[in-house]
């Protein structure tokens, strides 16, 4: 994994996501169509 910049919403809005990592994940081990169900609810 490498990550590949952060995230900025442009206006300076302090919240949860702001300044986190954007994440470039190589050789998942599933199909996305399998591991997507499982992954779209994180938080």
């Amino acid at each position: 994994m490498a990550i590949a910049g952060r995230i900025d919403n442009g206006v300076g809005l302090d919240n949860e996501e702001q300044g986190k990592p954007v994440w470039v994940c190589h050789g998942q081990r599933s199909p996305w169509p399998v591991l997507w169900p499982e992954l779209k609810h994180l938080s």
